[in-house]
């Protein structure tokens, strides 16, 4: 089966129940290693998105049980 680009999904961050881009201001790049072939690109995620998805995260625990 051949890998192509349009079989990668777009690459954000679960946050909340909800999928956000990064709010970083760099751009990486992810390239099949075997072809050099762009795969797909995102923003980068910084340290206020890790805060969100922690915090999002501590305030759904208590649903889960302990």
């Amino acid at each position: 089966m051949a890998f192509t680009a349009t079989a990668v999904p777009t690459v954000a961050n679960l946050i909340g129940g909800q999928w956000v881009d990064g709010s970083g201001t760099d751009t990486l790049t992810v390239l099949n290693p075997g072809t050099g072939e762009e795969l797909t690109s995102f923003v980068s995620s910084t340290v206020e998105d890790v805060d969100r998805a922690v915090a999002a995260a501590r305030s759904a625990q208590p649903a889960w049980g302990s």
